[in-house]
């Protein structure tokens, strides 16, 4: 607003014809950053016409491009600082910089105008300090009003250029001056400006000041020392008592007294140690509750487990029917994992695998029921001689009564296998579980896929057919299918810990991996101990590191061949069958 300048340079005496100069000063850089912004559209519109011009025109517009470049470049200018008051007497400071924002190749002009007096009230001018504010050309542009050094004096130092080239932020020396002899001198910039601070100071004032700090100082410390002492002295009978009784109430604590407390009355260390006296008797009360009931609960898992390893059979049962061998690895006291097989009738046998959802002594529960009605099934075979219902009534019933015993709290995961050796079918039915693998004796049988990637090497193929877990809907409704077997075929039945659970590398299997897994080591040894090998691979994948769920898988041989009679899996009784 140049009226203002004009009312305020009126007021204080000085020309206001000072202003106009300022602002024809002003008008000419304003008019050149226009040039400038005009070339600058002019070189941007002229790139666009190069870019479509016919090939024979490009090398004279590029040139004619070039040449507007050119003088765009001479008309932008760097950042500028300089005193108006030196080039046209007005006391003011003006900061421009010219920015270029690469992107869009676009210029932003950012002017600042400082009227210095709340600068100037940081320059002092007295017998023993002088400072002042000067720029990169060493001009002086600030001083007190009291100093010989007016704006615009040239100021002279070695220690400028070192700090004017950016080596160091601050620089100091000391000289003799004629008149007001040994001199300290520190320049320093301005952070985001090219301004300078000095300060110059007579080493006889700095020395004096000095020893009258040192003198403070030590005074200062005498009475500190005085004052800690007697403050000492008078805590001292307090503090004593305090810890006193605290360690008495440690001892007594120790002893077995676990009711004893001290009076927390102090907010100091010593009223935070009867605190942590106290605290640590309450935590000592509630540990040894929780001791007690920890105990409890480890008994009621031991027996709980001890109750579950009676719903295992042993591991292995042979004969020339069918051969059946487990494994079973829990996470924890009661595993939510099971497996059991029953004979029907002489060529007749349910096999089956389940998962309860997580473990411990819910999973165990539900676990307890389910064995409970196969063994229902069990009796009723033996004493009718033949059970009728096929797999998805025998499973529509155990869900319903998962369902009222578990009330939708704890799901199972469950496939049922009725494995008729006389008709050489299997009739099954998978409530969501992992499908098990069948694992036929030829590697040409016709039941595996036609395409294969190594012919004549053994294959495999999941036993599909999918369901709802058991304990979710009473009014879940299970398919039932049915397959050929053969003399031979193996069937690799699992839970899905067997994958899932991370190895020492950190990464889990996968349902293919298995399955190529199975193919390679039925193929190497096709008479191996199939289930003792998985569980040897599995180990050594797993290693110490922790389980996450329980582990269960069980092989299942129709009809083995007498020439199998050697392998691991059956007994002398099938061999002399």
């Amino acid at each position: 607003n140049p009226e203002a300048v004009k009312v305020s340079q009126r007021a204080r005496g000085r020309d206001e014809k000072l202003v106009d100069k300022a602002a024809e000063a002003d008008a000419k850089r304003r008019k050149a950053l226009a040039e400038f912004e005009t070339l600058r559209a002019e070189q941007n519109s002229h790139s666009k016409i190069v870019s479509t011009a016919p090939k024979e025109e490009k090398a004279a517009l590029v040139a004619a491009a070039q040449e507007l470049a050119g003088k765009g470049k001479s008309t932008a200018s760097p950042l500028v600082i300089s005193n108006i008051a030196a080039d046209a007497g007005l006391d003011v400071i003006q900061v421009r910089k010219i920015f270029e924002h690469q992107p869009s190749k676009s210029h932003f002009v950012f002017h600042l105008y400082i009227w210095p007096e709340t600068l100037r009230s940081l320059t002092k001018h007295t017998a023993n300090l002088q400072s002042y504010v000067i720029s990169k050309d060493s001009k002086t542009l600030l001083s007190a009003k009291n100093s010989p050094t007016k704006p615009g004096t040239l100021f002279s130092s070695p220690n400028l250029a070192l700090v004017v080239s950016g080596n160091a932020p601050m620089s100091s020396r000391s000289y003799e001056d004629p008149q007001r002899g040994p001199i300290i001198e520190v320049i320093t910039s301005i952070p985001n400006t090219e301004l300078h601070f000095v300060v110059e100071r007579t080493s006889a004032a700095e020395l004096a000041q000095i020893r009258q700090d040192v003198k403070m100082t030590a005074l200062l410390s005498w009475i500190f020392v005085l004052l800690t002492l007697m403050a000492s002295f008078l805590a001292s009978q307090a503090v004593t008592k305090k810890i006193n009784e605290a360690v008495q109430a440690t001892l007594r604590i120790a002893s077995g007294d676990l009711q004893t407390r001290i009076a927390a009355d102090r907010r100091d260390e010593v009223g935070l140690l009867a605190m942590a006296v106290n605290h640590m008797a309450s935590r000592i009360v509630t540990l040894l509750e929780v001791a007690v009931e920890a105990a409890r609960q480890e008994r009621e898992l031991k027996t709980a487990q001890a109750v579950q390893k009676t719903l295992f059979k042993e591991n292995e049962r042979q004969g020339d029917i069918i051969a059946v061998q487990g494994h079973f690895e829990p996470a924890s006291e009661c595993a939510g994992d099971w497996w059991f097989d029953l004979s029907l009738s002489p060529t007749r046998r349910l096999v089956i695998i389940a998962d309860a959802t997580g473990h411990g002594a819910s999973a165990a529960l539900i676990v307890a029921v389910a064995y409970s009605y196969f063994q229902t099934l069990h009796l009723l075979a033996r004493s009718d001689g033949l059970l009728h219902k096929g797999p998805a009534s025998i499973l529509s019933d155990l869900n319903k009564l998962l369902v009222q015993s578990g009330r939708g709290a704890t799901t199972m995961t469950l496939f049922l296998a009725d494995i008729d050796t006389e008709t050489m079918t299997m009739r099954y039915t998978n409530a969501g579980h992992v499908p098990p693998i069948l694992i036929p004796r030829a590697a040409d049988d016709d039941r595996l896929p036609k395409k294969s990637a190594n012919p004549g090497k053994k294959r495999v193929l999941p036993v599909l057919g999918g369901g709802v877990p058991l304990g979710f809907d009473g009014t879940s409704v299970f398919q039932e299918h049915e397959t050929t077997v053969r003399r031979g075929d193996r069937l690799f039945f699992y839970t899905d810990g067997l994958i899932e659970c991370l190895g020492v590398d950190g990464q889990s299997m996968t349902a293919m991996d298995l399955r190529r897994q199975l193919a390679e080591l039925t193929d190497e040894d096709p008479e191996g101990n199939l289930c003792q090998t998985i569980v040897r691979l599995a180990r050594e994948r797993l290693g110490n590191t922790p389980r996450n769920d329980d582990i269960t898988m069980v092989v299942t041989e129709i009809c083995p061949f007498a020439a199998q009679a050697a392998s691991p899996m059956h007994s002398k009784e099938g061999d002399a069958a």
